[in-house]
């Protein structure tokens, strides 16, 4: 009889991947022990609400993009990580593409520029 891996710990086996960091590295950044953070990854143990806001600030989302039901109140400001961007698998699933995610405050001349860079990509996208 297998056993079903919890969504939470998938989503933290994904993000643990994407970042290209060991499991090691990765517990040290979130201020957590190597058990602990093994535990969590492997879907042994729930991460409670504290332990959920370092992995989300560890790797720049918001907690409930981890763990979407367990229900954990911050303020986006106080998970952001140092990048103002997240990059994720494309949407559309080819390995050429890339999603991103950019969340950072500019001035309107910057995002004005920013709008027709990603107007002409998605141009070329579609050819």
């Amino acid at each position: 009889m297998s056993e079903i891996t919890p969504d939470f710990a998938l989503n933290l086996q994904k993000l643990s991947e994407e970042s290209g960091l060991s499991q090691a590295e990765l517990a040290r950044r979130s201020g957590m022990t190597r058990d602990a953070f093994n535990r969590y990854h492997s879907g042994r143990t729930r991460p409670p609400s504290e332990k959920l806001i370092a992995l989300a600030k560890l790797f720049g989302v918001h907690p409930n993009d981890i763990d979407a039901d367990q229900l954990v109140l911050v303020k986006r400001s106080d998970i952001n990580s140092a990048d103002p961007f997240f990059v994720s698998d494309a949407k559309n699933g080819d390995p050429g593409f890339a999603n991103i995610t950019l969340n950072m405050d500019m001035r309107i001349t910057e995002v004005s520029k920013v709008i027709e860079i990603v107007r002409s990509e998605m141009k070329k996208a579609e050819k």
